[in-house]
């Protein structure tokens, strides 16, 4: 062991020292009735070198003698009292043997009149510390207050707009895709919108699904436009996705789990409907960043803080954010379940509030049960229990209560839903639905990339060709990496058992130029 003295190039030779340290300390004693009481852990803990002895006393202002009416000491393993100290006749207590890694503790208790003068104990309420900022610790709160003013201008420039209803229809306009049903109606362009896309290119006539058995792939093949009937001028989108698929071949292998060419032709899709996307949505996805850097904020604060820097936890920290983290998860939940309109509904307003509020303290007190002391940071600045929670609950309700629309976008909105509603009104009149005038019972095959769009489509995979029925699932099973998997399921799910039975459903031919055989 070395130990440095003023100038850290000078060293002191080797051999025995003698020290003597003199503590002052503030509110340090405990009252216990008629006495007060002082914990000493006079050497620490776990020292990795050995102390050979240990000499000490306390003593009282003004007061000579051992006024002391109890000194315990606590020495050794946990819970051993006395092995490896004495107590001498005026007070002074001194170990008796060598001891390493082990700590030396001793209590004292005197009676209060002797000390009359002396302060209350100043006590820490549990709440008051984990809930409240002081004043040394403010700056803690100021990631909520950022939050908080954030939120307040996405507020004040909100759209006002007026409610659209959603109308009957049963027509589909010509300038109208898939992929901008998908958009509007399910408000997201996704790998279902992607595949309603290809698949209305197929029912066009414009691409070719080939199966090949034998090596047990598939083949998306551009039909050229001397070989189809229909010469249909293509939208826009359709005819970037066209280029999209074959911009290197007329032929694109869907096999593998992650198709560079299905890859690049969805994000080139996602790109071409952002614009929609952004004149449809005023809800931004940026706030829920500013969420995560303000918890952040708050977790480094905590933890770089003089105060907080002793009692650094990457545990501790794990256990805290279940609050954040349960509060924002029903937030999304609320959102998931919600009505589709631009807010949640009104019904709903109190659990969406209190649901988080309860569920975080159920998780708060379950956590104190089973963790204890550990997980009320002591060594943390005040309020930073609720600077944690407070984030988590201002991102997550202030989410939810931003309007989701513009003007614009609810009337796509109600448009897409009135295109949903003559969809499925379609699909159920193939067997026992409400028929209308003039509707009748047989199935319009061109309406597939929709149907498929607007998560219908049951009966036309029972009713469809083997050939483009595979064409519903093949396209984003290709495309979808690892990260993709989940959704792939989500997407595919319902449609996988439907299209299994499509091929033992008498579906007419393998598939000629258009998707064939219908």
């Amino acid at each position: 062991m070395s130990i440095v003295v003023g100038d850290k190039q000078r060293f002191l030779p080797q051999g025995d020292y003698h020290y003597q340290i003199h503590y002052q300390v503030k509110n340090a004693f405990l009252r216990e009735g008629d006495s007060d009481l002082l914990i000493w852990n006079v050497t620490g803990n776990h020292w990795p070198f050995e102390i050979y002895k240990t000499l000490f006393s306390l003593k009282l202002p003004d007061i000579a003698g051992n006024p002391f009416s109890e000194i315990d000491l606590f020495t050794g393993e946990e819970g051993d009292t006395y092995r490896n100290g004495r107590i001498l006749e005026d007070g002074r207590i001194e170990s008796r043997d060598p001891f390493y890694r082990e700590d030396f503790t001793v209590l004292y208790r005197w009676p209060h009149a002797l000390l009359g003068n002396a302060p209350a104990p100043q006590t820490t309420n549990i709440f008051s510390h984990l809930l409240l900022p002081s004043m040394s610790s403010l700056l803690i709160c100021f990631p909520s207050l950022f939050l908080a003013c954030g939120w307040l201008y996405l507020w004040k420039r909100r759209p006002q707009f007026t409610p659209v209803d959603v109308i009957e229809t049963d027509v589909i306009p010509p300038d109208y895709t898939p992929g901008m049903l998908r958009l509007d109606a399910k408000l997201v362009y996704d790998d279902k919108g992607f595949c309603a896309d290809i698949v209305n290119l197929i029912v066009k006539g414009k691409i070719h699904l080939e199966d090949h058995y034998d090596k047990n792939q598939q083949i998306l093949i551009r039909v050229n436009e001397g070989a189809t009937r229909n010469n249909a001028v293509l939208l826009p989108a359709e005819q970037l996705l066209l280029e999209a698929l074959f911009r290197k071949g007329d032929k694109v292998v869907l096999t593998g789990r992650r198709n560079r060419v299905l890859r690049k032709a969805f994000l080139r899709m996602q790109k071409f409907y952002l614009p929609r996307k952004k004149s449809s949505f005023y809800r931004p996805d940026a706030f829920l960043q500013w969420g995560g850097m303000a918890i952040l904020a708050v977790i480094l604060y905590g933890n770089l803080s003089p105060v907080g820097w002793a009692g650094m936890s990457l545990v501790g920290d794990m256990f805290i954010m279940i609050c954040w983290l349960l509060t924002f998860l029903f937030c999304s939940l609320d959102l998931l379940f919600a009505r589709d309109d631009d807010k949640p509904c009104v019904n709903r307003v109190i659990i969406t509030l209190f649901l988080p509020l309860i569920c975080s303290g159920v998780a708060f007190y379950s956590l104190y049960i089973n963790v204890g002391d550990v997980f009320f940071y002591w060594y943390m600045p005040a309020g930073y229990f609720s600077a944690v929670f407070l984030t988590g609950y201002l991102t997550g309700m202030g989410y939810i209560f931003l309007p989701k629309f513009t003007q614009t976008g609810q009337q796509r909105y109600a448009h897409g839903e009135a295109i949903v509603n003559y969809l499925a009104r379609k699909e159920a009149a193939t067997h026992s639905g409400r028929r209308r005038k003039g509707e009748t019972r047989k199935l319009d095959y061109a309406l597939l990339g929709w149907a498929i769009s607007a998560n219908l489509g049951r009966e036309w995979a029972l009713r469809i060709a083997p050939s483009l029925s595979s064409a519903i699932c093949a396209p984003e099973i290709a495309r979808n990496g690892v990260l993709f998997s989940l959704q792939t399921h989500l997407s595919c799910g319902v449609y996988t058992s439907l299209l299994g039975r499509s091929y033992s459903g008498g579906g007419s031919g393998a598939g000629g130029g258009g998707g064939g055989g219908w």
